[in-house]
């Protein structure tokens, strides 16, 4: 059989159904680079409370966090900028319209 009746853990991580878990939870790097935010005291308990009431560190539960916030971000800003404006214009039409089926 494997290592885990022998008392010894498997070689790699495996979650549910042997599947292998996600790269983000192994430890490969030394976390050496320290990162301050400022938050109100209130923001900071809460947290704080959260990682105590999961089992993780602060910073456990923070970084679980940010891993799975996802981020939009516009490849080519002008053309969020017609697509505005297009639809400032037809709502302009619609509102004329509703003005001229109004008299």
């Amino acid at each position: 059989m494997g290592s885990l009746f022998r008392g010894f853990p498997p070689k790699t991580p495996v979650g549910q159904m042997g599947k292998e878990l996600s790269p983000l939870f192994k430890m490969t790097e030394k976390r050496n680079i320290n990162l301050t935010i400022r938050v109100t005291p209130s923001e900071r308990l809460a947290w704080q409370e959260k990682a105590a009431l999961s089992g993780l560190t602060l910073s456990n539960l923070i970084r679980q966090a940010m891993s799975k916030t996802r981020t939009w971000t516009v490849s080519n800003s002008s053309l969020v900028q017609e697509q505005t404006r297009q639809i400032a214009r037809i709502g302009n039409n619609l509102n004329q319209i509703a003005k001229w089926a109004n008299t």
